[in-house]
Protein backbone atom coordinates (compact mmCIF):
# COMPACT_ATOMS: atom_id res chain seq x y z
CA UNK A 1 0.00 0.00 0.00
CA UNK A 2 1.26 3.49 -0.83
CA UNK A 3 2.67 5.28 2.23
CA UNK A 4 0.26 8.20 1.79
CA UNK A 5 -2.57 5.93 2.98
CA UNK A 6 -1.04 5.78 6.43
CA UNK A 7 -1.67 9.49 6.93
CA UNK A 8 -5.17 9.25 5.47
CA UNK A 9 -6.01 6.29 7.71
CA UNK A 10 -4.62 8.16 10.72
CA UNK A 11 -6.96 11.08 9.96
CA UNK A 12 -9.86 8.65 9.45
CA UNK A 13 -9.20 7.02 12.83
CA UNK A 14 -9.18 10.43 14.51
CA UNK A 15 -12.45 11.37 12.79
CA UNK A 16 -14.10 8.24 14.15
CA UNK A 17 -12.59 8.60 17.64
CA UNK A 18 -13.53 12.30 17.81
CA UNK A 19 -17.02 11.87 16.40
CA UNK A 20 -16.89 14.69 13.85
CA UNK A 21 -14.68 16.40 11.31
CA UNK A 22 -14.52 19.54 13.44
CA UNK A 23 -13.44 17.69 16.58
CA UNK A 24 -10.87 15.69 14.63
CA UNK A 25 -9.44 18.87 13.08
CA UNK A 26 -9.07 20.34 16.58
CA UNK A 27 -7.30 17.22 17.82
CA UNK A 28 -4.99 17.10 14.79
CA UNK A 29 -4.40 20.88 14.84
CA UNK A 30 -5.35 21.30 11.20
CA UNK A 31 -8.28 22.97 9.47
CA UNK A 32 -11.60 21.22 8.85
CA UNK A 33 -11.09 21.33 5.04
CA UNK A 34 -7.79 19.43 5.45
CA UNK A 35 -9.54 16.66 7.40
CA UNK A 36 -12.46 16.63 4.98
CA UNK A 37 -10.10 16.34 1.99
CA UNK A 38 -8.16 13.51 3.67
CA UNK A 39 -11.41 11.58 4.14
CA UNK A 40 -12.43 12.24 0.52
CA UNK A 41 -9.00 11.13 -0.74
CA UNK A 42 -9.19 7.92 1.30
CA UNK A 43 -12.67 7.07 0.05
CA UNK A 44 -11.66 7.89 -3.51
CA UNK A 45 -8.49 5.80 -3.29
CA UNK A 46 -10.28 2.81 -1.75
CA UNK A 47 -13.34 3.33 -3.97
CA UNK A 48 -15.71 2.86 -1.02
CA UNK A 49 -17.90 5.00 1.21
CA UNK A 50 -16.68 5.03 4.82
CA UNK A 51 -19.08 7.46 6.49
CA UNK A 52 -22.81 7.76 5.99
CA UNK A 53 -23.56 11.36 5.00
CA UNK A 54 -27.29 10.85 4.52
CA UNK A 55 -28.16 12.16 7.99
CA UNK A 56 -26.89 14.79 10.39
CA UNK A 57 -25.73 12.15 12.85
CA UNK A 58 -22.28 10.65 12.47
CA UNK A 59 -22.43 7.02 11.32
CA UNK A 60 -19.93 4.62 9.79
CA UNK A 61 -20.89 2.45 6.88
CA UNK A 62 -20.37 -1.29 7.26
CA UNK A 63 -17.17 -1.01 5.25
CA UNK A 64 -16.13 2.05 7.27
CA UNK A 65 -16.47 0.12 10.53
CA UNK A 66 -14.28 -2.67 9.14
CA UNK A 67 -11.65 -0.22 7.87
CA UNK A 68 -11.64 1.56 11.23
CA UNK A 69 -10.99 -1.65 13.16
CA UNK A 70 -8.19 -2.70 10.82
CA UNK A 71 -6.65 0.80 10.84
CA UNK A 72 -6.66 0.85 14.64
CA UNK A 73 -4.85 -2.48 14.73
CA UNK A 74 -2.33 -1.16 12.20
CA UNK A 75 -1.63 1.93 14.35
CA UNK A 76 -1.20 -0.15 17.48
CA UNK A 77 1.10 -2.63 15.73
CA UNK A 78 3.24 0.16 14.26
CA UNK A 79 3.61 1.88 17.63
CA UNK A 80 4.52 -1.44 19.25
CA UNK A 81 7.20 -2.01 16.60
CA UNK A 82 8.64 1.45 17.22
CA UNK A 83 8.67 0.80 20.96
CA UNK A 84 10.82 -2.29 20.35
CA UNK A 85 13.21 -0.50 18.01
CA UNK A 86 13.57 2.75 19.95
CA UNK A 87 12.72 2.12 23.60
CA UNK A 88 12.35 5.16 25.83
CA UNK A 89 15.59 4.36 27.65
CA UNK A 90 17.60 3.69 24.49
CA UNK A 91 19.85 5.91 22.44
CA UNK A 92 18.17 7.89 19.68
CA UNK A 93 20.22 8.32 16.53
CA UNK A 94 19.90 9.85 13.11
CA UNK A 95 18.48 13.15 11.96
CA UNK A 96 15.34 14.86 13.24
CA UNK A 97 14.18 18.01 11.42
CA UNK A 98 11.76 20.39 13.12
CA UNK A 99 10.29 23.77 12.26
CA UNK A 100 8.92 26.57 14.45
CA UNK A 101 8.44 30.37 14.33
CA UNK A 102 11.59 32.49 14.46
CA UNK A 103 10.76 34.24 17.74
CA UNK A 104 10.02 30.92 19.42
CA UNK A 105 13.28 29.46 18.13
CA UNK A 106 15.25 32.45 19.38
CA UNK A 107 13.71 33.04 22.80
CA UNK A 108 12.19 29.76 24.00
CA UNK A 109 13.76 26.74 22.29
CA UNK A 110 17.48 26.94 23.24
CA UNK A 111 17.01 26.50 26.97
CA UNK A 112 14.34 23.85 26.41
CA UNK A 113 16.65 21.77 24.20
CA UNK A 114 19.63 21.75 26.56
CA UNK A 115 18.49 18.85 28.78
CA UNK A 116 17.21 16.90 25.75
CA UNK A 117 20.60 17.14 24.04
CA UNK A 118 22.33 15.87 27.16
CA UNK A 119 20.00 12.86 27.27
CA UNK A 120 20.21 12.04 23.54
CA UNK A 121 23.60 13.34 22.33
CA UNK A 122 23.65 11.12 19.23
CA UNK A 123 20.46 12.60 17.80
CA UNK A 124 21.16 15.16 15.05
CA UNK A 125 18.46 17.86 15.30
CA UNK A 126 17.98 20.25 12.37
CA UNK A 127 15.98 23.39 13.19
CA UNK A 128 14.13 25.37 10.50
CA UNK A 129 13.13 28.70 12.04
CA UNK A 130 10.53 30.30 9.75
CA UNK A 131 7.33 32.25 10.29
CA UNK A 132 5.63 30.84 7.20
CA UNK A 133 3.93 27.47 7.55
CA UNK A 134 5.79 24.58 5.96
CA UNK A 135 4.05 21.96 3.83
CA UNK A 136 5.05 19.03 6.02
CA UNK A 137 3.89 16.16 3.77
CA UNK A 138 6.13 17.47 0.98
CA UNK A 139 9.19 18.15 3.16
CA UNK A 140 11.83 16.28 5.15
CA UNK A 141 10.62 18.03 8.34
CA UNK A 142 8.99 15.59 10.76
CA UNK A 143 7.68 17.98 13.41
CA UNK A 144 6.28 21.50 13.39
CA UNK A 145 5.60 23.54 16.52
CA UNK A 146 3.08 26.24 15.75
CA UNK A 147 1.56 29.08 17.75
CA UNK A 148 -2.10 29.94 18.17
CA UNK A 149 -2.88 33.24 19.87
CA UNK A 150 -5.56 33.08 22.56
CA UNK A 151 -7.12 36.13 24.19
CA UNK A 152 -6.93 37.04 27.91
CA UNK A 153 -9.05 34.87 30.17
CA UNK A 154 -8.99 31.92 27.78
CA UNK A 155 -8.95 28.65 29.72
CA UNK A 156 -5.54 26.96 29.90
CA UNK A 157 -5.73 23.17 29.89
CA UNK A 158 -1.99 22.49 29.78
CA UNK A 159 0.27 25.23 31.25
CA UNK A 160 3.40 23.67 29.73
CA UNK A 161 2.00 24.41 26.26
CA UNK A 162 1.35 28.13 26.62
CA UNK A 163 3.59 31.22 26.64
CA UNK A 164 2.32 34.59 27.92
CA UNK A 165 2.25 37.56 25.55
CA UNK A 166 3.37 41.04 26.60
CA UNK A 167 2.79 44.49 25.13
CA UNK A 168 6.17 46.20 24.74
CA UNK A 169 7.68 49.49 23.57
CA UNK A 170 10.88 51.53 23.65
CA UNK A 171 11.64 52.38 27.32
CA UNK A 172 11.50 56.12 26.61
CA UNK A 173 7.95 55.76 25.26
CA UNK A 174 6.45 53.80 28.17
CA UNK A 175 5.20 56.80 30.15
CA UNK A 176 3.69 58.53 27.12
CA UNK A 177 2.07 55.35 25.82
CA UNK A 178 0.56 54.46 29.19
CA UNK A 179 -0.88 57.97 29.32
CA UNK A 180 -2.49 57.42 25.92
CA UNK A 181 -4.02 54.18 27.18
CA UNK A 182 -5.26 55.83 30.41
CA UNK A 183 -6.97 58.60 28.44
CA UNK A 184 -8.39 56.10 25.90
CA UNK A 185 -6.45 57.54 22.99
CA UNK A 186 -5.20 55.28 20.17
CA UNK A 187 -1.88 53.56 20.82
CA UNK A 188 0.68 53.58 17.95
CA UNK A 189 0.96 49.90 17.15
CA UNK A 190 2.93 47.55 14.91
CA UNK A 191 0.79 44.54 14.05
CA UNK A 192 2.22 41.06 13.65
CA UNK A 193 -0.23 39.41 11.27
CA UNK A 194 -0.68 35.95 12.87
CA UNK A 195 -1.57 37.57 16.20
CA UNK A 196 -3.39 40.84 15.77
CA UNK A 197 -5.22 42.12 12.72
CA UNK A 198 -7.89 44.45 14.13
CA UNK A 199 -7.58 47.85 15.78
CA UNK A 200 -8.13 46.74 19.37
CA UNK A 201 -6.04 44.85 21.90
CA UNK A 202 -7.77 42.83 24.59
CA UNK A 203 -6.37 43.10 28.12
CA UNK A 204 -7.31 41.93 31.61
CA UNK A 205 -6.04 44.03 34.50
CA UNK A 206 -4.66 42.44 37.68
CA UNK A 207 -7.35 41.24 40.09
CA UNK A 208 -10.14 41.68 37.54
CA UNK A 209 -12.12 39.18 35.52
CA UNK A 210 -13.53 41.61 32.96
CA UNK A 211 -11.75 41.99 29.63
CA UNK A 212 -11.21 45.57 28.41
CA UNK A 213 -9.86 46.83 25.10
CA UNK A 214 -7.13 49.21 24.07
CA UNK A 215 -7.73 51.21 20.91
CA UNK A 216 -4.72 51.12 18.59
CA UNK A 217 -3.51 53.19 15.68
CA UNK A 218 -1.91 50.62 13.36
CA UNK A 219 1.21 52.09 11.82
CA UNK A 220 2.09 49.03 9.75
CA UNK A 221 1.74 45.24 9.70
CA UNK A 222 4.66 42.86 9.39
CA UNK A 223 4.91 39.09 8.96
CA UNK A 224 7.95 38.65 11.20
CA UNK A 225 7.86 39.13 14.97
CA UNK A 226 11.55 40.03 15.19
CA UNK A 227 11.02 42.82 12.66
CA UNK A 228 8.16 44.17 14.80
CA UNK A 229 10.47 44.14 17.81
CA UNK A 230 13.23 45.93 15.90
CA UNK A 231 10.77 48.63 14.86
CA UNK A 232 9.87 49.00 18.53
CA UNK A 233 13.54 49.48 19.38
CA UNK A 234 13.59 52.29 16.82
CA UNK A 235 10.72 53.95 18.76
CA UNK A 236 8.24 53.44 15.91
CA UNK A 237 5.43 52.05 18.09
CA UNK A 238 4.32 49.31 20.48
CA UNK A 239 4.04 45.61 19.63
CA UNK A 240 3.18 42.24 21.13
CA UNK A 241 6.03 39.99 22.25
CA UNK A 242 6.40 36.53 23.74
CA UNK A 243 7.44 36.83 27.38
CA UNK A 244 10.73 34.90 26.96
CA UNK A 245 11.82 37.44 24.33
CA UNK A 246 12.01 40.13 27.02
CA UNK A 247 15.02 38.40 28.55
CA UNK A 248 16.95 38.01 25.29
CA UNK A 249 20.32 39.78 25.48
CA UNK A 250 20.29 42.93 23.37
CA UNK A 251 23.19 45.33 23.58
CA UNK A 252 21.54 48.08 21.58
CA UNK A 253 18.16 48.60 23.18
CA UNK A 254 16.07 46.26 25.37
CA UNK A 255 12.32 46.71 25.21
CA UNK A 256 10.13 47.40 28.22
CA UNK A 257 6.63 46.05 28.99
CA UNK A 258 3.59 48.32 28.97
CA UNK A 259 1.03 47.95 31.78
CA UNK A 260 3.06 45.45 33.79
CA UNK A 261 1.01 42.75 35.47
CA UNK A 262 -1.78 42.91 32.89
CA UNK A 263 -2.87 39.85 30.92
CA UNK A 264 -2.57 40.31 27.15
CA UNK A 265 -3.31 36.67 26.39
CA UNK A 266 -0.96 33.88 25.42
CA UNK A 267 0.05 31.65 22.57
CA UNK A 268 -0.74 27.95 22.65
CA UNK A 269 2.02 25.73 21.33
CA UNK A 270 0.72 23.09 18.94
CA UNK A 271 2.83 20.09 17.88
CA UNK A 272 2.10 18.89 14.34
CA UNK A 273 3.58 15.59 13.15
CA UNK A 274 4.29 15.00 9.48
CA UNK A 275 3.71 11.27 9.72
CA UNK A 276 0.59 9.46 10.87
CA UNK A 277 2.86 7.29 13.02
CA UNK A 278 5.69 9.61 14.07
CA UNK A 279 9.11 8.34 14.94
CA UNK A 280 9.88 7.88 18.63
CA UNK A 281 12.46 10.68 18.42
CA UNK A 282 9.78 13.19 17.42
CA UNK A 283 7.41 11.95 20.12
CA UNK A 284 10.07 12.16 22.81
CA UNK A 285 11.03 15.68 21.77
CA UNK A 286 7.41 16.80 21.99
CA UNK A 287 7.05 15.16 25.39
CA UNK A 288 10.19 16.95 26.57
CA UNK A 289 9.31 20.37 25.18
CA UNK A 290 5.59 20.44 25.81
CA UNK A 291 4.74 17.74 28.32
CA UNK A 292 2.70 14.60 27.66
CA UNK A 293 1.63 14.50 24.04
CA UNK A 294 -2.14 14.21 23.69
CA UNK A 295 -1.74 13.53 19.95
CA UNK A 296 -0.73 9.97 20.84
CA UNK A 297 -3.99 9.14 22.60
Amino acid sequence: MHTRYYRLLHYFVEIVKSGSLTAAATKLHVSVPVVSQALADLESGLKVSLINRSSRSFALTQTGARVYEEAMQMMLAANAALDCIEPYGGQLQGRLSITLPIELAMSWLPQQLLAFYKQYPQLDIHIHAVDDEVDLPQSDIELAIRCRYQSPGHAISNPSRVIPVRLVAHPEQIEAYEQLIATEQPLPFIGFLPRQENHRLEVRKPGQTAITTIETMPLMSVNNALLAHQLCRSAVGAALMLEPSLSLPDQKQPLAPLLQGCDFGHVQLLPIYRDAIPRRAAQLLVDHLLGTDYNKS
